[in-house]
């Protein structure tokens, strides 16, 4: 036995801690390798393989025997080390999580996806935001950027909790300058509409707040504001789905979709329609890209669409 030159399995690993602390740290707790059983524990869990039929999991004891030899590339946590966020890092076969299920196109051993299917069973059954990802959500999104997508989830995540703390806590009627009296003796529709407009804002200021992604997309729109007169966009899905399904069958079909994203149309007087257009893995976290993909579809279209006035000027 002896001590290991250093305590990383590769350089990726390690430049991608580094990122993280760089961008992350100031604020958060940035964790690597710490023992699974450190964050998680086998009370209370619920099997989650199908999300719309929920029931309760016991870990077995060879299954929770395994989870005490297996440790968490990065983990994200409050200053005063609650965990937020765990990130497993898939260097070697540049898989991805999808809900409780791992995948990858490349030949991989049966016992990595065991391993990796248990760990996030048991942290998806917990309700936890775990995710597993390769290289390329570590890559800055442009070289002019350097903002990653998995600042992006992290950023997402973080604000998604800080909008249901500050929705549960909140007094809509405060921020509209009525006592609680006042706004319950409102019309009723006016009430919605005054509480729809709290949930927007709360949302929106907390995802600049919070979110690299969404302060670049705001940065990037302010200075080519005179460029272009409207976006819109357009969800994606790979393998795509039949947008003509609605409910709980289109949630359905696009839990099977292998990678989501958006399409995003800047619609130009001067230099026509530009298109930007991301996919990502689709990780089984629904909350996560509603908003995520579309930021950094806008980021995309702005950026085509720079280099279009660029090229023009030249």
């Amino acid at each position: 036995m002896g001590v290991k030159d250093n305590v990383f399995a590769s350089k990726s690993e390690r430049q991608n801690f580094l990122k993280l602390s760089r961008r992350w740290g100031d604020n958060f707790q940035i964790y690597h390798n710490l023992p699974f059983l450190s964050v998680f524990d086998k009370e209370n869990l619920f099997d989650l393989t199908d999300p719309f039929l929920p029931e309760p999991y016991t870990v077995s004891q060879r299954d929770f025997q395994r989870l005490k030899k297996t440790s968490i590339d990065y983990t994200i946590c409050h200053q005063d080390d609650k965990p937020i966020l765990c990130i497993e890092f898939d260097g070697l076969q540049q898989g991805f999580s999808h809900g409780v299920h791992y995948h990858t196109d490349q030949p991989s051993k049966p016992w990595r996806k065991t391993i990796t299917e248990l760990k996030l069973k048991v942290a998806r059954g917990s309700f936890f935001e775990f995710i597993v990802v390769g290289s390329n959500v570590f890559r800055d999104i442009d070289r002019s950027i350097q903002i990653s997508i998995v600042d992006g989830i992290i950023g997402e995540v973080i604000a998604r909790r800080l909008i249901k703390e500050k929705l549960a806590t909140g007094a809509v009627w405060e921020e509209y300058g009525y006592t609680e009296d006042e706004f319950n003796k409102l019309d009723s529709f006016i009430q919605q509409e005054l509480i729809e407009d709290y949930v927007i804002g709360v949302e929106v200021s907390t995802q600049q707040e919070n979110n690299p992604i969404w302060q670049k997309s705001g940065e990037l729109a302010l200075e080519l504001q005179g460029y272009y007169k409207s976006w819109s966009p357009m969800p994606v899905e790979y393998p795509p789905i039949d947008h003509k399904l609605i409910g709980v069958d289109r949630i359905r079909a696009m839990q099977q979709s292998k990678l989501v994203g958006t399409a995003v149309t800047l619609h130009t007087e001067v230099y026509g329609d530009i298109v930007g257009q991301v996919m990502v893995p689709n990780y089984g976290s629904g909350a996560i890209f509603s908003g995520l993909t579309q930021e950094l579809a806008f980021i995309q279209a702005l950026l085509n669409l720079k280099k279009v006035i660029m090229n023009r000027s030249r």
